[in-house]
């Protein structure tokens, strides 16, 4: 069987699960929002017997050949007994966390030990922008001067400078939800914005810290789809619209930008996979820029990244390639 762990809207799960059925491959999909009801584990001479059981589904890990994680999670509802003194509770509450975090942990120890691609044990130090980068700059790729500032006389000194500079976020996506008239709202967001003067004269002498690039005049973008060793390259040609000059994602407000599938320089597609493999990971989009100057630029990698825009935009059919590798595995 195999296993996949995934959000529950997901386009690419859902392509991919398609092929499977097509290679009648037996598989169970557990989305994030679904909680473990019952676990059972149980030692033996030369390893663990893992039983789980949730809403309407049963793992067993003895039958899993082989493992997809794909951003989801195993969760449990912790709970503590009603009454008593809240500070106590309150303690009790964030033991009972702190247990059950590192029983997921363990369970995802043992799940790395099957064959797979993804791995959720590694997903949090993998998804590091700042440690990428310096990773990647080990591994030979060229990456943007990159500086973290808190203090307004340091963002403007840069500014002196003459040059350029873009202002990006530390971490992964920032998600909100509202309500509002009965209704509710979610809203997911990152882009890249750039540095003017203005936004000096805005901040106060104090922020938070805050990452800042140099911005690179570019040929065109370039997102990667890393899987076992094989690249799928396509070029973005954001730099053709004034609104995704400074970061494609922002191409809703003019349309759809040109992409063609692309092959990478020998040099830099062992520079990735090198890369790929210190990071200790078997799949995920890696974003690069193609400067003016001929520089292949290394700006981060996504572990879990969307290839759904790769594929349908370059035909690489990774749907098709997600599951073979999932039944080569199993």
């Amino acid at each position: 069987m195999i296993l996949i762990l995934a959000e529950t809207i997901d386009k690419s799960v859902n392509d991919v699960i398609d092929w499977l059925t097509y290679f009648k491959l037996p598989f169970l999909r557990i989305n994030e929002s679904e909680f473990i009801q019952s676990i059972r584990i149980e030692s033996r001479s030369h390893d663990w017997s893992i039983k789980l059981e949730l809403e309407g589904k049963k793992l067993d890990l003895d039958d899993v050949k082989a493992y997809w994680y794909r951003r989801g999670d195993l969760k449990m509802a912790v709970k503590v007994a009603a009454g008593g003194e809240p500070v106590l509770l309150e303690q009790l509450h964030f033991h009972i966390q702190d247990e059950w975090a590192k029983l997921r942990e363990f369970l995802f120890a043992r799940l790395a030990d099957i064959p797979s691609i993804g791995n959720g044990l590694i997903e949090v130090n993998a998804a590091n922008k700042l440690k990428n980068l310096q990773l990647a700059k080990t591994c030979g790729l060229d990456i943007p001067k990159t500086y973290i500032f808190s203090k307004k006389k340091h963002l403007q000194a840069l500014q002196e400078t003459g040059e350029s500079y873009i202002l990006k976020g530390i971490s992964e996506i920032i998600s909100m939800n509202w309500k509002e008239g009965g209704n509710t709202y979610y809203q997911a967001s990152s882009h890249t914005v750039g540095i003017d003067e203005g936004l000096s004269l805005e901040v106060g002498d104090h922020f938070f810290p805050s990452c800042i690039q140099e911005k690179i005049e570019k040929e065109y973008e370039l997102r990667v789809f890393f899987l076992c060793n094989e690249l799928f390259a396509m070029a973005i040609f954001s730099q053709l619209s004034e609104a995704t000059q400074t970061d494609n994602r922002m191409e809703a407000y003019e349309g759809q930008n040109r992409c063609t599938l692309y092959k990478l320089p020998d040099t830099i597609s062992e520079k990735i996979t090198r890369f790929m493999k210190v990071l200790g990971l078997n799949c995920g989009s890696i974003d690069l820029i193609k400067s003016v100057d001929g520089r292949y630029i290394f700006l981060e990698v996504n572990p879990v990244g969307q290839f759904n825009y790769v594929s349908e935009n370059c035909n690489y059919q990774l749907e098709f390639q997600v599951a073979k590798t999932l039944k080569d595995f199993s």
